[in-house]
């Protein structure tokens, strides 16, 4: 027995050995919660239970309080396409249904685990459940199954294109709509379950090819009013149809004026009120069952937000919960006034993050749907809501050091970056004027801006560098300095294949310029360039657009002494004392390893944190070595930021959460071990 221990104990040592590892610490999760969904069902036996998918990360949540708190379930299987919709068995909240344009998968634990079914189905369009059996609208026929979906049976129409289904829930009567490319949609109705069809009417439909599903929404107190509208979640090539109301059944129809864009969701309320959810435009309201349109009311949150599903609650009247781009949204009196409803989702696709540099400290947090800020280090978040319709921030790359609420950004056209500036903390944003943009440029242009940078010293000088490509003007590099936020403008000389630009603090001011495989200096504000860097490893896979996991990452500057340089790179960490004339490798315990980012400490420089491919580490100057800081989630770090008001904490964002760490939690340890 003691040998056996003996050798344990041995085996335990050389683990250790291989990878110097710090005192676990408490990581935190902040309560930065929210994020795109796809997809969201209601259990029809459970009001108050919902299932929604995560749009970017595959992952599936489910909420049993109508969405007051969320929580995972594990991640969707990998479909080929996007998730079309979801369905929950009528008499079973566990019984799950996903489908895409390829695939139907079925879950029986609510979302912890999938398997396929109906391989035989041809492309599932639409679900719907009556009288205990399961249909499917299919590219080929309408299909049943009377046994969950473990087996299935063709149904009615042949080889036709069964484009959408629904169950009217007042008469129990089901709906289908069918057709062929060049014929127009019928709509046919069963009023035994599926055995027999009759022909109703032909949806007044405009000649399009492509135009998407039909999706039904059925008026709760007035029988025979349905709208049915079109619509094709994931297929940028689908035309929106437009939205057609009946008010007897079905038999005859009348075209609406649509709410707006992307219309995505109908909910008739029992006042005669009409909800409509858009893509791009939010919520609208119809009081006149669809014949006009409240306007858009700007100080709501929710028609700021992307809305791609409204539900209701039977037994909580008032209760609406809205899903799209931003989260979840609540409602307690029937949408005049929302409130979010995120907490437990964890898929915020974080963008950017940064910490005040002075002043009162405060995170700004920029994820797909807005930009957040907290002022109690992440345990609460409060969206910054624009107040005109300007430009918003892709991300943000600087605070100004002297006035903290002045901030700098990026925003994309779908053809050019531009650089926006925020004023008042990003309540709102304008445009900055640099002189290269696409619209004086003609239809074939492209506008990329990588790289940025502000002087610490004179925060009002800024300097653009990027590439473009215009019909008119030619296409090349392009670096550019102002000092009157653009209003003038500088050309400087420009560096092909420029990522990133950092400027030091001190008297001579350098400016660095970073490539995939080159690093260089100016000491004369970007006139001219010296290319430095010896000793760095050559980079690998590089070309004018590399993929930044290629070549060099960033640059950090030792603020107290601006000669002494870290660069991340694909190969590690290398580190220069002379302004960065020559490097040498700080790779131990960290080797072989992919650098993204390294943070210095603004209170002792000789404290270095970088977010590595194979986690989180830190610069034991006593051992001269990094070590590992665990109990970070994987792929939790690509963002470091410490905050200076209070250097004892670390704030580690990844693409889905922030989390947070007493940095003085590992200190005690490490000088145990000198």
């Amino acid at each position: 027995m003691r040998i056996l221990r003996s050798v344990l104990l041995l085996l335990l040592l050389l683990a250790g050995a291989a990878m110097p590892v710090a005192a676990a610490p408490e990581w935190v999760r902040t309560n930065l919660f929210g994020g795109s969904i796809g997809a969201l069902a209601q259990a029809p036996s459970a009001p108050g239970t919902l299932y929604a998918t995560a749009r970017w990360f595959g992952e599936m949540y489910r909420s049993r309080d109508g969405g007051a708190t969320w929580h995972v379930r594990g991640r969707l299987p990998q479909m080929g396409f996007p998730v079309r919709d979801l369905a929950v068995d009528p008499h079973d909240p566990g019984i799950l249904y996903a489908w895409t344009a390829a695939q139907l998968q079925r879950s029986p634990d609510g979302g912890l685990s999938w398997s396929p079914i109906g391989s035989e189905l041809p492309g599932v369009e639409a679900l719907a459940w009556r009288g205990g059996v399961l249909h499917a609208a299919t590219h080929r026929g309408l299909y049943r199954s009377a046994d969950g979906g473990d087996t299935w049976q063709v149904e009615a129409f042949g080889a036709a294109h069964v484009s959408g289904l629904a169950a009217d829930p007042a008469t129990g009567a089901l709906l289908a709509v069918a057709g062929e490319e060049e014929v127009p949609a019928v709509l046919w109705k069963s009023m035994d379950d599926g055995a027999t069809w009759a022909q109703v009417s032909v949806l007044p439909l405009p000649p399009l090819n492509g135009i998407g599903s039909p999706h039904f929404a059925f008026d709760p107190v007035r029988p025979g009013t349905l709208y049915v509208w079109f619509f094709r979640l994931g297929e940028p090539g689908s035309e929106e149809g437009p939205l057609l109301r009946s008010r007897d059944g079905g038999a005859t129809w009348a075209e609406l004026e649509k709410p707006g864009f992307s219309l995505r969701d109908l909910v008739p309320r029992p006042d005669g009120t009409l909800l409509a959810g858009l893509e791009s435009g939010g919520l609208r309201r119809s009081h006149d069952l669809g014949d006009t349109w409240d306007p858009v009311d700007g100080r709501n949150p929710v028609p700021n937000a992307s809305v791609l599903r409204l539900v209701t609650f039977p037994e909580v009247p008032g209760k609406l919960l809205a899903a799209g781009d931003g989260g979840f949204w609540v409602s307690t009196d029937g949408g005049a006034r929302w409130a979010a409803s995120n907490r437990g989702l964890t898929a915020v696709e974080l963008r950017s993050l940064s910490v005040s540099p002075t002043g009162p400290s405060f995170l700004l947090a920029v994820a797909f749907d807005g930009v957040f800020r907290s002022v109690d280090q992440g345990v609460t978040w409060t969206r910054i809501h624009s107040e005109d319709p300007g430009p918003q921030p892709w991300d943000i790359r600087a605070l100004d050091p002297r006035r903290p609420r002045t901030m700098y950004g990026f925003d994309w056209t779908g053809q050019a970056d531009f650089l926006v500036r925020s004023t008042d903390g990003g309540r709102s944003w304008h445009a900055l004027s640099v002189p290269y943009d696409c619209e004086s440029s003609g239809s074939i242009c492209s506008i990329q801006m990588p790289a940025f940078a502000l002087d610490p010293e004179h925060p009002d000088t800024l300097y653009v560098g990027g590439t473009y490509f215009t019909h008119h003007r030619g296409s090349g590099p392009f670096l550019v300095r102002s000092d009157d936020a653009f209003t003038t403008w500088e050309n400087l000389n420009p560096l092909p294949g420029l990522r990133a630009l950092f400027a030091a603090r001190g008297p001579q001011g350098a400016l660095y310029g970073l490539t995939c495989a080159r690093l260089w200096r100016s000491l004369d504000a970007g006139r001219t360039w010296q290319k430095v860097g010896r000793g760095l490893p050559r980079a690998e896979g590089c070309s004018d657009q590399g993929s930044r996991l290629s070549g060099y990452g960033s640059l950090s500057i030792d603020p107290g002494n601006p000669q002494r340089l870290y660069l991340a790179t694909s190969k590690g960490v290398y580190t220069s004392s002379d302004g960065g004339t020559t490097f040498s490798p700080m790779n131990r315990g960290l080797e072989p390893a992919w650098v993204g980012t390294v943070v210095i400490d603004p209170t002792d420089s000789t404290q270095l944190y970088v977010a590595a491919s194979r986690g989180l580490f830190r610069w034991s100057a006593a051992r001269r070595t990094w070590l590992l800081v665990a109990g970070l989630p994987a792929g939790a770090g690509f963002s470091l930021v410490i905050d200076p008001q209070h250097p004892s904490v670390l704030y580690a964002g990844g693409s889905r959460s922030i989390f947070r760490i007493d940095l003085g939690a590992l200190r005690p340890e490490e000088d145990s071990a000198r």
